[in-house]
């Protein structure tokens, strides 16, 4: 079982959010045995973790997972491009999306970015959650600042890792019964 999990991330968030939805796969997946041979060969499962930029072709793995940090509504150039670009071999496999980005109390429901009924469309996607993100000030530039001020947009991390965790384990089990099927 290889899984790619590919995201777009301006500040790192989302990054760190790909690399912990990957250890969480990575753990759940069951390792599995090649057809019966007389030493056990054992097959290993793989994630693989790149940036969108990066990520080589969806359909050389088994399922893919692609998350994207939204701004002003809507996910990263990178990561839209990259679903328009492999759309062919995405429709093929399971699919898992998610979205970082909201800070604070501000968006914290499941409410999809708003141009996300036009990139999920010729895909079946088993499913779309969205995360909180991370805000630190320090390693913005000066036009972000200012529109952070204006908006009154608080700092922190409000990146759930439990809920990470549990969406994580949720793709692996998936993926393991349909090993299984």
């Amino acid at each position: 079982m290889r899984v790619l999990v590919a995201y777009a991330s301006k500040h790192g968030s989302t990054a760190e959010i790909a690399q912990s939805i990957a250890d969480g796969i990575r753990h759940g997946l069951t390792v599995t045995t090649a057809p019966p041979v007389a030493d056990l060969e054992f097959i290993v499962p793989t994630v693989n973790v790149w940036s969108v930029e990066d990520a080589p072709e969806p359909g050389d793995f088994d399922a893919v997972v692609i998350g994207s940090a939204v701004y002003m509504g809507r996910w990263l150039h990178s990561a839209r491009s990259y679903l328009k670009e492999h759309a062919n071999a995405l429709a093929c496999l399971p699919l898992w999306l998610f979205s970082s980005g909201p800070i604070g109390t501000m968006g914290l429901s499941d409410a999809e970015p708003a141009d996300f009924v036009e990139l999920r469309q010729d895909l079946a996607v088993e499913d779309h959650i969205v995360f909180g993100g991370r805000l630190d000030r320090h390693s913005l530039h000066l036009a972000e600042k200012a529109v952070l001020v204006a908006l009154r947009t608080p700092d922190g991390d409000f990146r759930d890792w439990a809920a990470i965790a549990q969406w994580s384990r949720g793709i692996a089990a998936s993926l393991n019964a349909g090993v299984r099927a």
